[in-house]
């Protein structure tokens, strides 16, 4: 059984998964369009020509000659499309630039050429969105350093799964923290939960070198692994390969934002996958990072999430955090929740922004009053650990930890803030059973002891735990 034919449901179901925000995309502009709200589509075609959707300049331009919303002006309709004929515009768009050209007199077709060089200025490929795009290359100097992996470990193939002569495949994303432990786990479930729990166990196990900025540990997000269980051998036929790709990447020339996400999404698991074999079978397909600018210029929220995050950490690109975290923002302003967690560990540990924890706290809460349990536990983490805690922050904080999905995979994270909950709650029957719970998982998953050693010590001497940010 070939490797890469096993890879097809993955881009689906990170899309069912996370695609669930409100956001401006070309396509809900299209939708209003045809509903007839210009209003609504102009606003959206006007933020998708921003960054550089040469189809939505030509709408706004069509918009204009048709007198849908704005008040009919071909100066301003042919200096839209004209605009997206130079951004890469099709033949049929030509035509029709044409045929506006000859309704304009000599006078107005110089205001045209003026008003083309304005929007060329803020719209155009060397406009204000291409200053905030991706460079390739290694940055020399940076302030951030990512995490470096120190060991991985494979997964044991399930025995029931091994009977049956399954293979399946599980990609993983997860946050490194400042003692290089695996946390934030999320499982996007492209298999047999036999698959999964194999796959959380090697990941639990696994260790990185902490990410660092200006010198200091720091966490770092959305790392990405993906596990493969295959019983036939591993080796990936470059032909299968390209066969696996390139009906992905049909339906995002042809397609929306989706459709461009998922194979960005794809490509960027693959150049995971295959980018350590000697014959670098990665450097033979489309990079990831084009892809996504691809899918931002459709309006994808996730897209802009994770190109922000990727120039944020100089991740696969130069790094470039006033950039980054400019992405990051307008990710979380369409209310992806990675985003906004991402944007409240930045400011709680000063990383780009200057550091406010109180700024920081109130963003990590939006995320978790919103359901997203990373920033749940971290938020109950942050109550129960703070040097002014009492009782009624306790109280708070569990309600968060009460709200957990049953199968949430950061085990670790929820047995350190339940525990810290319980100190701060003076709850020392409840302390004790959690705590050799801690125990056991540590001693399980060779986890460093000094964080458990410190929270020993509050539990004997019967006061809560506080830890600085």
């Amino acid at each position: 059984m070939n490797r890469v034919l096993k890879l097809t449901v993955a881009a689906t179901v990170i899309l069912f998964v996370s695609l669930t925000a409100t956001a401006k995309t070309f396509e809900q502009g299209m939708a209003y369009y045809h509903a007839k709200q210009y209003e609504e589509a102009y606003q959206v075609f006007e933020e998708m020509a921003l960054y550089g959707n040469a189809k939505a300049q030509f709408n706004i331009g069509v918009m204009h000659a048709r007198g849908e919303f704005k008040q009919k002006d071909m100066i301003a309709a042919w200096a839209w499309m004209k605009l997206a004929v130079d951004s890469g515009g099709d033949a049929g768009q030509e035509k029709i630039l044409e045929k506006v050209a000859k309704k304009l007199s000599v006078s107005e077709m110089s205001q045209a050429h003026v008003l083309f060089e304005e929007l060329v200025a803020v719209y155009g490929k060397d406009g204000n969105f291409a200053k905030t795009l991706p460079v390739f290359g290694v940055s020399t100097q940076t302030s951030f350093s990512e995490a470096r992996r120190l060991k991985m470990m494979a997964p044991k193939y399930p025995k029931d799964m091994a009977t049956l002569g399954r293979g399946g495949v599980v990609d993983t994303q997860f946050a490194i923290e400042k003692d290089g432990t695996i946390r934030n786990i999320t499982v996007f479930a492209t298999a047999n939960k036999s698959f999964i729990s194999a796959s959380l166990e090697a990941l639990r196990k696994s260790r990185y070198e902490p990410a660092t900025a200006d010198g200091s540990a720091v966490v770092q997000l959305g790392m990405k692994n993906r596990y493969i269980f295959e019983m036939y051998g591993s080796e990936v036929d470059d032909k299968a390969l390209k066969e696996f790709v390139e009906p992905l990447k049909q339906q995002a020339e042809i397609g929306g934002s989706e459709e461009k996400y998922a194979y960005a999404y794809t490509l960027s698991m693959l150049e995971t996958m295959l980018g350590g074999r000697d014959d670098q079978p990665a450097e033979k397909l489309d990079r990831s990072t084009d892809w996504l600018v691809e899918s931002v210029r459709y309006g994808s929220p996730l897209a802009k999430y994770e190109m922000g995050r990727r120039m944020s950490y100089g991740s696969q690109c130069k790094e470039d955090p006033a950039n980054g975290y400019l992405w990051v923002e307008r990710a979380a302003a369409d209310n992806i929740l990675d985003a906004k967690y991402m944007l409240g560990m930045a400011k709680l540990q000063g990383i780009h922004y200057s550091q406010n924890i109180a700024e920081g706290m109130a963003v990590i809460k939006d995320a978790a009053d919103n359901g997203f349990n990373h920033a749940q536990v971290r938020y109950a983490w942050l109550l129960a650990t703070a040097s002014s805690t009492n009782k009624a922050d306790a109280a708070i904080a569990q309600t968060y930890l009460d709200n957990l999905e049953e199968d949430y995979a950061d085990e670790l994270s929820r047995l350190e803030a339940q525990l810290a909950v319980y100190l701060a709650a003076g709850n020392k029957k409840k302390a004790a059973k959690e705590l050799k719970r801690f125990q056991k998982y540590t001693k399980k998953y060779d986890i460093p002891v000094a964080r458990l050693t410190a929270m020993d010590a509050s539990f004997n001497a019967g006061t809560a735990y506080s830890e600085a940010i």
